[in-house]
């Protein structure tokens, strides 16, 4: 289960560094001495009415917006003093790796509140395996939606859906019915799955491709894996038990691009992954499934401005024909949405 930290709600230290005044500047300007001002800082003491009217005033906001209501709880691992963290609607989230690299922080986690950065646009944070998620990024940013994808394989992403540390999960297994049975499993009822594609997914070599995979999964090949629980993985583990030998595998990746990376470095002869990062890696590739990709969201939230852009970007043609470009990418579907019941 995720770890939930309350984040003390006072933000006096930070309006007033903000301005660049000094504990001692802004008690002289407030009329409090500055260690009741450090105090109520610290939040030590509860400031009189008349104080807290006065400092808001001072600082050029509301009395809520400087002592509540209570701030954003943080979602996930926990940070340390110094740690950075990103706001995505009434939460914080721990900085972490993301599928584009580096996204720009909002605050940074102090003893006793937070140190703001930023005042970030709308955030969707969506956990996923896409590789091809920037496109996606970059076209939720012109709709003024901050898009955040987390690197997740299928069922890590449908854990961090619910235990709310992203808004929307990535989803790929061998058809439909295998996306919402997953779903169903491990959130219940009450969910949306919105197509994104269907993808080509299969076996990346540093050699020729043969014909089957059956030879191939019967030799003494070496594989790089995915993790269990991910699409890809399962996929593996499908063509291990169809030639009736038991999976062992050399290596194992966290996303579909480190399986190509590892397979073109030397590090494992093959493994599964989807076409995109075959081809971009220069790798050979033996097709074995074409699987749907699709995004899931809670009801409620299909009128959330957020979800609203992301399924407007999903229909829209010039985002569609971004995507048909891509090698093993078939939109055909995108933009449907079905419900799990």
């Amino acid at each position: 289960m995720a770890e939930t930290t309350a984040i003390p709600s006072n933000r006096v230290a930070e309006l007033r560094r903000r301005r660049g005044w000094s504990q001692r500047e802004l008690a002289r300007r407030v009329g409090v001495s500055r260690a009741g001002l450090g105090a109520v800082e610290a939040g030590a003491v509860v400031p009189s009415v008349a104080t807290a009217l006065r400092l808001a005033q001072v600082l050029g906001c509301t009395v809520e917006e400087l002592f509540g209501p209570p701030a954003r709880p943080l979602v996930g691992p926990g940070a340390e003093p110094g740690g950075r963290v990103w706001a995505a609607g009434d939460r914080l989230l721990r900085v972490e790796p993301t599928a584009v690299g580096e996204v720009p922080h909002d605050a940074v986690m102090a003893e006793r509140g937070l140190d703001r950065r930023a005042d970030p646009a709308p955030t969707l944070v969506l956990a996923g395996c896409d590789p091809a998620v920037g496109l996606l990024v970059a076209a939720l940013a012109s709709r003024g939606v901050r898009l955040i994808p987390l690197q997740r394989g299928t069922r890590a992403a449908l854990e961090a859906l619910a235990a709310g540390v992203a808004d929307v999960a990535g989803v790929h297994l061998a058809d439909p019915e295998a996306n919402e049975l997953a779903v169903r499993e491990t959130l219940g009822a009450g969910y949306r799955l919105g197509h994104l594609a269907r993808w080509r997914e299969g076996v990346a070599l540093a050699g020729a491709a043969p014909r089957t995979a059956s030879g191939l999964v019967r030799s003494r090949t070496s594989w790089v894996a995915r993790e269990p629980g991910s699409g890809a993985r399962a996929c593996l583990d499908r063509l291990f038990r169809e030639a009736g030998r038991e999976p062992h595998f050399r290596r194992v990746a966290r996303d579909h691009r480190s399986v190509a990376q590892l397979v073109r470095d030397g590090w494992g002869a093959a493994g599964v992954c989807v076409e995109l990062v075959a081809a971009e890696a220069g790798l050979a590739f033996l097709p074995t499934a074409t699987e749907p990709y699709e995004l899931c969201f809670r009801a409620e939230l299909e009128e959330d401005p957020r979800i609203v852009a992301l399924l407007a970007t999903l229909r829209d043609r010039s985002f569609r024909r971004l995507l048909a470009d891509l090698p093993g990418y078939d939109v055909a579907s995108m933009g449907e949405v079905r419900a799990v019941a």
